[in-house]
């Protein structure tokens, strides 16, 4: 018998660089990123669009410093 496994990568969303929190280290990923001097890989991406409009950019940088910051408590 052959087993097959399928493997998904999964996400939390604002854990840009995948270390398990969400921080302003997971903010200047996303602002070096747009200042392109960081390419994203496809699961960053999906992580890093915390305002769901579909683009990665600063917007989404402001709202994960909210959130680190206490602001806001959810995305």
């Amino acid at each position: 018998m052959t087993v097959f496994a399928i493997y998904e990568e999964q996400y939390v969303m604002g854990d840009v660089n995948a270390d398990g929190s969400v921080n302003t280290s997971d903010a200047v990923q996303i602002l070096k990123a747009s200042a392109n001097m960081l390419t994203l890989n496809s699961t960053s991406a999906l992580a890093a669009d915390v305002n769901h409009d579909g683009n990665v950019n600063t917007s989404d940088a402001v709202v994960i410093l909210k959130y680190a910051a206490g602001m806001i408590t959810n995305f």
